[in-house]
């Protein structure tokens, strides 16, 4: 992963052998949280990986989705799933990479996307802040990326920064012919009503918390509670009180206080709509269990993950 700085529809794809994976029963004070979006598989956790992989079940945390940024960030992100239950994989070209992307690591995604821990297209999209790819190949690459998505009937995690014109006039053209997250969306949220309109769901991270992200904090307090996720993007953009550290999943928990705080919801029941939303757009198996009924009864300073951020522990 190259560092970067600064409808939710009940999907009819059922998972393969989803029998086999052991299904998650949460405690009575456990807040779960399912982290929709981290590279788990980048560099900067290879001295704490196997550690932070442990610790999620004792920190609240169910499960989380690695996304891949290019071949070799997919297949790692694969093999994190293969040996991890928690975890699950994304696959895919991230812009920044779109140069990368050739007809032989398309033919092998098609091939990956029968993978049990396969969950989705990702993530994808533009990125013209920084071009590491030229606009036009990043723009060709996304569109083919969408179309392999609405092929195979895997849902779309989507990174646009700079870009929501082109990445606007784009996802016209697919409309709500595909199930598509809006991961870290930091844009204007006139542009989220449009694809809202498709019915696009969004994922929120530890931006939200930072004192001058205007269009975070609008987009919390706006988008419809059965179309939003929430993310770490870890290991960068960790929440406050934790900005410049490793991101660790768990400090999801934060995101989400704030976001409740934001919408001045429940916390307990804003995050048991989450987690059903995640559940729902990645097709995660996951039903509704005892975490559900934790959830209604937990209160936020209470166990799991949000009892990790009160202490202030981290790796």
């Amino acid at each position: 992963m190259t560092e970067r700085i600064d409808q939710t529809k009940t999907t009819e794809r059922s998972l393969p052998n989803a029998e086999l994976f052991r299904p998650v029963v949460a405690p009575e004070n456990k807040l779960w949280l399912i982290d929709a979006h981290c590279h788990l598989d980048d560099d900067a956790y290879d001295e704490k990986r196997e550690d932070v992989l442990s610790a999620l079940e004792n920190e609240g945390v169910e499960a989380v989705v690695n996304p891949g940024c290019d071949e070799t960030s997919s297949l790692k992100a694969l093999a994190l799933a293969n040996q991890y239950d928690r975890v699950f994989a994304c696959i895919g070209t991230h812009p920044h990479e779109a140069s990368s992307y050739t007809f032989e690591w398309e033919a092998h995604m098609r091939t990956l996307a029968g993978e049990k821990k396969v969950v989705a297209i990702g993530e994808i999209g533009l990125d013209y802040h920084y071009d590491f790819s030229p606009r036009d190949t990043q723009r060709n690459v996304f569109e083919r990326q969408l179309a392999l998505a609405k092929e195979l009937d895997l849902p779309v995690v989507i990174h646009s920064r700079e870009a929501c014109e082109d990445t606007l006039a784009i996802l016209k053209n697919f409309g709500s012919s595909i199930r598509a997250l809006m991961h870290s969306f930091n844009e204007d949220p006139k542009i989220w009503e449009e694809l809202a309109d498709f019915g696009y769901s969004l994922s929120l991270g530890g931006m939200v918390t930072f004192k001058n992200a205007r269009w975070p904090k609008e987009l919390a307090k706006c988008v419809a509670a059965d179309r939003l996720l929430i993310e770490t993007d870890g290991p960068y953009l960790a929440p406050v009180p934790y900005r410049g550290r490793l991101n660790l999943p768990w400090y999801a928990a934060r995101t989400l206080e704030t976001i409740a705080e934001l919408r001045q919801e429940s916390l307990p029941m804003l995050a048991k709509q989450i987690r059903q939303n995640t559940i729902a757009f990645f097709a995660l198996p996951f039903g509704a269990s005892t975490a559900d009924s934790a959830y209604c009864s937990t209160k936020s300073k209470i166990g799991g993950a949000s009892s990790a951020i009160r202490r202030g522990e981290t790796f």
